[in-house]
This record gives structure tokens, C-alpha cells and sequence, in this order.
């Protein structure tokens, strides 16, 4: 009996001894590779694109992301109207992430002549529940800010920039203008009253069309004296213009007893971007100049809204130039009615306070604009 049970285990080593040699030596046919699951590596998290706030009062907020860039805008008048707000540094994630942070670094070259901009140096973003979340705080008050992703390309127009390892940038227009003319003149009215009269003409040398701020000036006599000064309220007329075109700052004020006006300078600042906004003329025609009886001149004409859309607050503004083509004077008002597409409006333009010698026969041409009030911040 042993010797039968010791012979069938010899057998059945033998067995597998043979099993062994031909899986080590075997042909491809009876070979057995055990399967390895295929590890799929996941995009990292993609914030580019175009992201929106809810709106509030009639404006909101817009954020457009690259590559490495954000820029915000608020939007207003039924979106017409954009002003910065911010533009700075995006940092991309390199994984894919429920959530994200990152601090953005203020571009303080695009944002520093526009009005509504952030002045931080940098700005906390986060990326969480798909809503990027931010603190915007206006005349010391904070406020949440709150996007949502409403397309995943890239506007043409955004302020972006490509890495640097590429050899495409986008260039951003620089703002430039020429001061053509300046000159303060004095006259005393009727009652004895003296008034300046401040002008400063403005080309637009850059090849964009340029938005003009309102600015000021400093009056001094020739022993460097300052008169007079006027901070922010020197209104141009009017106020964009395209690339070699030409605006005008004006002003009339009424200066103290006794103020010189001999040997006096005028020194403007001129405060000029580039427009964020669509430049709109409304169609000026039937204009006419006449003496008034009782002394100075008025201007009449008709405007006419060109515009496929409802224009308010219209500005409508001449400027006066004598026989060598300087500026030599100011009319203008503001019409609050309404102006639908197609509609026609007559205006009438009167001085507030142009010195006597300004007459018809005096001006010997005149440029008239009508255009919405525009505000870019």
C-alpha cells in the first residue's frame, strides 16, 4: 500500500515539474498576461472664458479670463457702457479641483486713469461650487461679488496677454494727444463784473479713439503768481474723439475785484484715456447764427437721432473760431427730452457769458456737436 501511494505521488510531482517547465518555456499561445487597468489622467481645472454677476439697479459686473490675465468691467446702460475695473494676474490651477484660489496683481498701467478701478495692489479670488467670489468696495463699502460662467471663450477685445512662450501678444492702444492751443482772455461786463475765459484745444494723436476727462488748470501772472486754479470741472467739448480729431476745454468764470489780467498764463491738465465707449454723434443741419438785440449771439439748428436706439441727455455744444481759425468761443446746452431713432429736435445755443466783441461778424466759422452724455470711470 505505501508503495501505491508513494508512486502516485511521484507521479503528480512529476506532473507538475513538466507544467512548470513549459509555462517557463512555453509558446505565446499558452502564455497568460494578467490585465492592467489603463489610469486616465484628468484636465486640470479650466476657469477661462467669460463670467457674469447678477444685476443689480441696472448694472453688473463682467470678468474675462485667459490664459493668464482677468479683467472686470462694470457694465451698465443696458450694456453700452463698460469702465474697468480691474485687469491683473491669473494663475491657473494645475490640477483638477472642486476649488481654487489665487491672488491676482493689479496691472496698474491699464487701470490707473480709470476712474471706477480697484486701486489695490492685488485681489483674492476663489473658485468654489462653480462661482468665482471677490470683495469689490466702493466708497467704504464691501461688497461680495458674485460670477457665474456664462461662456467658456475669450472676447477678441479682452485686455489678455499670451505666455511667454508664444509669439503673439495682443498690444493695447496708448493714449496720446497733441495740446494744439491754449489761451485765457479777461472781459468785464456790464455791471462791472470780470470773467475769464479758459481754452485749451486737444488732438488726438493715438489710434484709438480717446476719452476726455474732465480737467484743470492753474492761472499765473508773469512773476509766477497763481490767481486763480479750477480742479476737475474744465469740461471738454466734446467728449471723444477719434484718432486726429480735435476736442475743446472750456470755461467762463467770474474772478474777485481787482484780479490782474495782464501778462497771464494759462496752464492746463488735460486728463485723456482711451474710450472704452462707442463714440455716438447724433446729425446736426439747419444751423444759423444771429446778433440778439439786446447784445451777444445765439445759435439755432436741428438734431437728428441717427442711432437705432433711444438717445437722453443730449450735449449739444459750438465752438466759435475767428478768421485765423482759433477758438474764440463757447455755446452749448443740454436737452433732457428724449430722442427716439429717427426723431428731429431744434435747439438753440446761448452764451452765458462771451465778451461783447464776439459777434457775427466776428466768428467767422463755427463746428457744432450732439452727442449723449457719456460717463467712463
Amino acid at each position: 500500500m505505501k508503495k501505491k501511494i508513494l508512486a502516485v505521488l511521484m507521479a503528480t510531482m512529476m506532473s507538475v515539474s513538466i507544467a512548470a517547465c513549459g509555462s517557463s518555456g512555453g509558446s505565446a499561445d499558452t502564455e497568460t498576461t494578467p490585465e492592467v487597468a489603463e489610469e486616465t489622467e484628468e484636465e486640470p481645472l479650466d476657469l477661462t472664458g467669460t463670467w457674469t454677476s447678477s444685476e443689480d439697479e441696472g448694472s453688473y459686473q463682467e470678468a474675462t479670463i485667459s490664459e493668464n490675465t482677468i479683467e472686470i468691467n462694470w457694465i451698465s446702460d443696458a450694456g453700452a457702457t463698460k469702465s474697468i475695473y480691474w485687469i491683473g494676474t491669473y494663475s491657473p490651477p494645475t490640477e483638477n479641483l472642486d476649488e481654487y484660489s489665487w491672488t491676482s496683481e493689479r496691472d496698474v498701467e491699464k487701470t490707473a486713469s480709470a476712474l471706477l478701478a480697484s486701486s489695490d495692489d492685488t485681489k483674492n479670488f476663489t473658485y468654489k461650487d462653480g462661482k468665482i467670489t471677490y470683495e469689490v468696495s466702493v466708497m467704504g463699502t464691501t461688497t461680495t461679488y458674485e460670477l457665474s460662467q456664462t461662456s467658456d471663450s475669450v472676447p477678441d477685445n479682452a485686455s489678455t496677454e499670451k505666455n511667454e512662450t508664444s509669439n503673439e501678444s495682443v498690444q493695447q492702444g496708448e493714449p496720446s494727444f497733441e495740446v494744439t492751443y491754449q489761451n485765457v482772455s479777461f472781459h468785464t461786463d456790464a455791471i462791472g463784473t470780470i470773467w475769464s475765459q479758459a481754452m485749451v484745444a486737444v488732438k488726438n494723436t493715438s489710434n484709438d479713439d480717446l476719452y476726455l476727462n474732465p480737467g484743470s488748470y492753474e492761472l499765473t501772472s508773469s512773476d509766477g503768481t497763481i490767481i486763480h486754479t479750477t480742479s476737475n470741472i474744465f469740461t471738454p467739448y466734446p467728449d471723444i474723439i477719434s484718432p486726429n480729431e480735435t476736442g475743446y476745454y472750456y470755461e467762463e468764470v467770474m474772478m474777485d475785484a481787482g484780479t490782474p489780467t495782464e501778462g497771464i498764463n494759462i496752464t492746463p491738465h488735460i486728463d485723456a484715456s482711451i474710450s472704452q465707449l462707442e463714440k455716438i454723434r447724433l446729425e446736426v443741419s439747419n444751423t444759423a447764427i444771429y446778433d440778439k438785440e439786446m447784445g451777444g449771439i445765439d445759435l439755432h439748428g436741428k438734431i437728428k437721432n441717427t442711432t437705432d436706439s433711444v438717445q437722453e441727455y443730449i450735449y449739444v455744444a459750438a465752438i466759435l473760431f475767428d478768421g485765423n481759425n482759433q477758438p474764440i468761443g463757447q455755446l452749448w446746452t443740454v436737452l433732457t427730452s428724449s430722442l427716439q431713432p429717427g426723431e428731429e429736435i431744434g435747439f438753440e445755443l446761448e452764451p452765458m457769458a462771451l465778451p461783447e466783441n464776439i459777434t457775427t461778424a466776428t466768428v467767422a466759422n463755427y463746428e457744432v456737436y450732439a452727442y449723449p452724455q457719456q460717463f467712463q470711470f
